[in-house]
């Protein structure tokens, strides 16, 4: 394994490009779940962030765990955190870090659901862009709309709830929390950026069974990022939604008042990601993932985010978990659309393998424990006695053919962006 050039510099993006990757670390410690403790990354985080740069990634998305360095209120112990950032730096690795990948301390109540959320939020995003102030890119909160569904709507994840009130209070907080954990980090380094992960996702109908489900999930899928970017206004389609299961007006002008900004979007795509629903035998409404040949593609949904929101774009999670063949097609499919949308000006500007490694017991949502090996990464995870060993596997090796060629020949050039709400920033 070679090692990278080092010392920190202000982009490590080729360019307008990035061939990024990062490790899957969702806690849920109300149910004893920790997936960085699963996959071993925090034993061996050392020689998997080596591995990240060896694969090509000069950047890398990096998620803490919020009850580990926040044990207790107002109480920090950043041991687990210190490594990691340090040997990042010193690889020349930019990170962009993750406060809030699912999963909050035990003593925060009702989680998202708890009023005073936003509040501790901050308080996590002050303290850690204190410590580490040469930190520029920031993911205060990923997928801040999966986070309300699962824990609000559909009783997944803590807070196990599920109603449309419930769904637009952990909304209000969650995006309250993205913007005044900004504000924080603002007050800290003036020209952090803002790169905020969230689904990437398309719903088909295949009869009018789920035809106003459809429709309704297709206009919410923007909703979170324009909530906490105060772009719910008064003609917002969803608005009346909003107000009908508990948001306050007040709340609406309070976002206006205080918008994070769209720096960069996030788009979060798998091959699950386009739904279609029909009637069942029974009467009941089926959810299942569109076959890949009838889907609209990465391409389409890009021109659709790009459209809405205007802004660049970044892969933030994508992969098809599976053997090598299953791996590499999605990926060649992926840069090809990539490339087809760039010619065209849009502006997408990196891909993120989720993640470096495979992950375990990710089969069961993280709801118990089967200590199941998810074939998710780059490096296939083997059980050797206690250990769990890396792997290199076919997919790495298609990667770093990818991430070693210039982007000209991969992804393509860049064409002039027609920017729908003013010129954004890049890298």
């Amino acid at each position: 394994m070679s090692l990278p050039t080092t010392g920190a510099r202000s982009s490590t993006a080729d360019g307008d490009w990035a061939w990024m990757t990062g490790f899957e670390c969702s806690t849920f410690p109300q149910a004893g779940m920790d997936e960085l403790a699963l996959t071993q990354h925090d034993r061996f985080w050392g020689s998997d962030i080596l591995r990240a740069a060896d694969a090509g990634c000069r950047v890398l998305r990096y998620g803490i765990r919020w009850h580990v360095v926040n044990p207790r209120p107002h109480q920090w112990e950043w041991a687990s955190l210190d490594g990691p950032m340090e040997l990042m730096r010193h690889l020349g690795v930019e990170p962009i870090v993750d406060l809030f990948h699912f999963g909050v301390p035990e003593w925060l109540g009702t989680g998202v659901l708890t009023s005073i959320f936003p509040d501790f939020q901050a308080e996590l995003a002050r303290e850690f862009a204190r410590r580490y102030p040469w930190v520029r890119w920031y993911t205060p909160t990923n997928e801040p709309y999966i986070m309300a569904q699962f824990g609000g709507e559909l009783g997944t994840w803590y807070p196990y709830e599920s109603s449309p009130e419930s769904f637009v209070r952990a909304m209000r907080n969650v995006a309250r929390g993205v913007c005044e954990a900004w504000e924080e980090i603002l007050a800290e380094r003036s020209d952090a950026r803002l790169m905020m992960s969230d689904t990437c996702e398309y719903h088909h109908t295949l009869d009018e069974a789920g035809r106003s489900l459809a429709e309704l999930r297709n206009e919410r899928r923007f909703l979170m990022h324009e909530l906490y970017s105060g772009r719910v206004g008064s003609d917002h389609p969803l608005r009346e939604y909003l107000m009908r299961h508990g948001m306050r007006e007040a709340d609406l002008w309070w976002f206006q008042d205080h918008p994070a900004p769209l720096d960069v979007i996030g788009l979060d795509h798998y091959p699950h990601s386009e739904h279609q629903y029909r009637r069942g035998e029974r009467g009941d409404l089926i959810d299942e993932p569109r076959p890949l040949e009838a889907q609209l593609g990465p391409a389409e949904l890009c021109r659709q985010y790009f459209a809405r929101l205007g802004r660049p774009m970044i892969f933030a999670e994508t992969g098809a978990p599976g053997d090598d063949a299953r791996k590499i097609a999605w990926l060649d499919r992926l840069v090809s659309e990539v490339h087809v949308v760039r010619s065209e000006g849009v502006p997408v500007i990196g891909i993120t393998w989720w993640g470096l490694i495979d992950q375990v017991d990710w089969g069961t949502a993280l709801r118990r424990f089967e200590y199941q090996i998810d074939p998710t990464g780059l490096y296939d995870l083997r059980w050797e006695g206690g250990r769990l060993d890396r792997i290199p596997n076919g997919a790495l090796d298609a990667w770093r053919r990818y991430s070693a060629a210039p982007p000209s020949e991969t992804v393509g050039p860049l064409a002039p962006v027609t920017w729908p709400d003013g010129e954004a920033a890049l890298w």
